[in-house]
């Protein structure tokens, strides 16, 4: 649509269909980085703890 406006109106639309699909994509980005961070550290949270509980237990090795 900004190529369009650009050749039939004479507005220079490009740059501001641009920018905004470039603000958009970084609220993308940054939602997922937030949920990737958050569950990853969930995860790793739990593992840890299981992990923990196995070594006070003896049902695990401890690395040397």
């Amino acid at each position: 649509m900004g190529l369009y406006a650009t050749f039939e109106k004479g507005q220079e639309q490009v740059l501001e269909a641009i920018a905004g699909y470039t603000i958009y994509q970084l609220w993308i980005y940054g939602g997922l980085g937030l949920i990737h961070g958050l569950l990853g550290g969930i995860l790793l949270n739990y593992d840890l703890k299981n992990n923990l509980e196995k070594i006070k237990n003896g049902t695990q090795q401890r690395l040397p």
